[in-house]
Parts: C-alpha cells; sequence; structure tokens
C-alpha cells in the first residue's frame, strides 16, 4: 500500500487565488469567481489544502446560528485521498469555534456522489430548493449536520 502525503490546513492567502482558480474551474460544475476572490479577499473562513502546493480549500461563511459552505474544491488529481474530509473538518472545527452550531452545504439533487460524501460525515437533508442550479434549472437539496 502507498502511503498518502501529509496534507497541511493553513488559512487563506490572497495569494493563492492564483492556485484555486485552476482547481476550482477543473472541480466544481459552475464556478463562481466572485465567490473565490471573496474568500481569497478574507471574507468568512476559508482554508486551503497544501501537498507541496495548494490541492483544494474550503470557504464558509459563519451566521447567527449555522455556518454555510458555498465551495469545497479539491484537485481532481488528488480526489479520494482525504483531502475534502480534512477540508470538512478543519472549516466544522473553525465555524463551532466561531459560534455556529450547525454546518450546512448545497448539493444537486442529481449528484449522488456528493450526497454520499456529505453522508457518511453525518449529513443529513435540511430542505430541497427546485431550480437552484444553472442556465438548465436543476434542484438543489441543503445538506446540515450539527456541529
Amino acid at each position: 500500500m502507498v502511503a498518502q502525503p501529509t496534507v497541511d490546513l493553513r488559512d487563506v492567502r490572497p495569494e493563492d487565488h492564483e492556485h484555486l482558480r485552476p482547481i476550482q474551474n477543473a472541480a466544481i460544475d459552475e464556478p463562481s469567481p466572485q465567490l473565490l476572490r471573496a474568500a481569497v479577499d478574507g471574507l468568512g473562513i476559508g482554508l486551503v489544502a497544501v501537498i507541496d502546493r495548494p490541492v483544494g480549500y474550503v470557504f464558509a461563511l459563519v451566521g447567527e446560528t449555522a455556518a454555510y459552505v458555498p465551495e469545497i474544491a479539491v484537485d481532481p488529481a488528488h480526489q479520494r485521498r482525504g483531502i475534502g474530509t480534512a477540508l470538512l473538518d478543519g472549516v466544522a472545527e473553525r465555524t463551532a469555534k466561531a459560534g455556529a452550531s450547525a454546518l450546512r452545504v448545497t448539493v444537486r439533487v442529481d449528484d449522488e456522489r456528493a450526497q454520499a460524501f456529505y453522508r457518511t460525515h453525518g449529513f443529513r437533508e435540511h430542505e430541497r430548493l427546485p431550480e437552484y442550479y444553472g442556465t438548465e434549472p436543476a434542484a438543489g437539496m441543503v445538506l446540515s449536520r450539527p456541529l
């Protein structure tokens, strides 16, 4: 068995933008450059996973009781190695310290892979959002887990 490289998590920095934008484009079906810019500019809580270079990131906004993760992305060449889990665990810890009692994400209703990932991490359906995604409207599902 091949040992997995060590993943370091750190706060996102403005200079990460040039490394994270290609990850966003490769990993997210409908990437939002504005959302990534807001994350690297310090809006909310942003973490970067680093293995010699940035290989993934997560961004969360903390509200009065819940934190919302609008984006979590891992370079496709590094997926299925625990990086997404490390990012999710890191942002859960940080948002709980910031006062959130729940963590929420939105996934496409037809994205079984994303749903399976979040369900293995304790998320359950919170609500459905008809016509939530994109130019060809697709339903979204908000998943939530207590912190």
